[in-house]
Order: C-alpha cells, then sequence, then structure tokens
C-alpha cells in the first residue's frame, strides 16, 4: 500500500475523505480503528479530521496485525 503522507503535511489535520482516498482505506476500516481506540478523530465543526502520525500508526499496527493472523 502506497501512501501519500509526506513530511510536508504530516502534521497538519487530515480530513476523513483526504485519509481514504490517498491511503486506500475505506471509511469502515478508519472507523473500525476509532472503535478500537487505535485511532482519534478530531473534530471541526460538523468536520472530522486526523493527525497523519497516528492514521500511520494505526496502519503499520493493522498491518503487523494481520502479518501475525497469517504467519
Amino acid at each position: 500500500m502506497e501512501n501519500s503522507i509526506t513530511p510536508v503535511n504530516y502534521g497538519l489535520p487530515i480530513p476523513l475523505r483526504t485519509v481514504c482516498d490517498q491511503l486506500g482505506v475505506s471509511r469502515r476500516w478508519v472507523y473500525d480503528m476509532i472503535d478500537r481506540g487505535k485511532l482519534r478523530q478530531y473534530k471541526i465543526g460538523k468536520k472530522v479530521f486526523f493527525k497523519a502520525s497516528e492514521i500511520m500508526a494505526a496502519l503499520e499496527e493493522d498491518k503487523r496485525g494481520k502479518e501475525v493472523a497469517n504467519a
């Protein structure tokens, strides 16, 4: 899975749609990570945002979990 989050925008809040589009993950995956306590959402008004560093950590943890399950 190739991602488009670069060091330039690593600290900026990222909207949900951008997370899904750039990382190729579904909205369901994002909300599953929130429900499991692996990802935190930030709201500005009615819009939901995420920190790139937290998204990348959740992706890595999910990847490691799948590798362990497949071993």
